[in-house]
Formats: structure tokens, sequence, C-alpha cells
């Protein structure tokens, strides 16, 4: 979370408590607003830049056959918004691991998809990597009302 939490309605914030594990926040006070809002104190967690991987919350379940992150977008705002970095820095942590997978869901706009594509085929090439890890792009329109569930797929949801 990276905004004023006092701005979500209170269904929003019903919606958190009940269906979030964990809710990281970029600064203490995005979580002193969370928690003004009404958001649990026991869900929120404050997480820096170059936070470790061992601080973070595990799921006490068996451990998946792949691990899946996903990243959600536009292509309204800018034209890349920090997807190149989440693809070489992907690219780079999971190099040839068939366990693990990359989903970005954006919009067609203006071809986006294809733009990414491209810059993903160009850093495979240069990191000579050629299937693994996979990065999966999804175009298709998904309502505001499924996007729990749909997010209830994967492991890891990562903000660019």
């Amino acid at each position: 979370m990276s905004f004023d939490a006092t701005m979500l309605n209170q269904s929003k914030i019903a919606e958190i408590n009940n269906y979030f594990i964990q809710v990281w926040c970029d600064s203490t006070f995005a979580m002193l607003k969370a928690k003004e809002a009404g958001i649990k104190s026991s869900i929120l967690k404050v997480v820096h830049l170059g936070v470790l991987n061992k601080s973070m919350y595990q799921r006490k379940t068996v451990r998946p056959k792949i691990f899946k992150f996903v990243n959600i977008t536009s292509a309204n705002m800018f034209k890349i918004k920090g997807h190149d970095l989440l693809i070489s820095t992907f690219l780079k942590a999971f190099i040839n691991k068939k366990h693990v997978e990359l989903h970005i869901k954006t919009s067609n706009k203006n071809q986006y998809d294809t733009y990414l594509k491209k810059y993903i085929f160009s850093i495979r090439k240069k990191l000579k990597i050629h299937n693994y890890p996979k990065i999966l792009i999804n175009t298709t329109i998904l309502p505001n009302e499924k996007i729990y569930k749909y997010l209830m797929k994967f492991n890891c949801y990562v903000q660019t």
C-alpha cells in the first residue's frame, strides 16, 4: 500500500480485512493511515526498499509446484511503468527455474502486450535465457468484482 487508505470506502476496508493475509505498506505513514482507516493492525507490515524475503509472511501450506508472481496494471499511464525492471530482475533472479512464473495482467491499449513481448525477447536474448522462467502476458478484461478471485491463483503480487 503506497497511498492514504482513509480514501477507501468501508466496504473495501471490510474486504481487505476479510481476504488479505498481509498488507505491505511502503512507509510508516501509509501504515498509520491504514490503521486509521480501519485495516486490522495484525495484517499490516511496513516493507522498506531492499527488504529481505525472510521478513515476508509465508503461508503454512504445501509448497506449490509452481510459484506464481502476478502484476496487474493498465497501459494507460506510462509506456513501461517499471515493467522493464520487473522483467529483467525476475529473469536474472530465476534464470532457468521451471518452478517460477511471472504473470503480467495489462491492457492491450496501443498494443502494449506486443511491446512487452518484444522487450522480454530482447532481455532473454541478452541474458541467453530461452524457456524459463516463464513470463505470461494476459490482456483479457477483468471486471473489478473478479479481481480477488483472480489474485487467489497466485502466490505473490508484485507492484511496479
